[in-house]
């Protein structure tokens, strides 16, 4: 967990150095998406998780989304 705790740290250091307020943070969706994924990426490693696209549901926003898949 220490290793996650100083990549938080890391990532949070550069969103401070590069943006100067919350609305131009959330206005970068593409550089906040990329985050979100790394973060996730990084807890699903270290937690032997899976990422699983239920394909059972039609209802499921990302279904049709190209960048989710699954891993195992």
């Amino acid at each position: 967990m220490e290793g996650i705790k100083q990549i938080e740290k890391m990532i949070e250091e550069w969103i401070i150095s590069n943006y100067k307020t919350i609305p131009e943070i959330k206005s970068d969706r593409a550089k906040l998406d990329k985050f979100a994924r790394y973060v996730g990426e990084t807890f699903r490693r270290n937690l032997d998780g899976v990422w699983e696209l239920p394909l059972d549901n039609p209802k499921y926003v990302f279904l049709w989304d190209p960048a989710d898949c699954i891993s195992r």
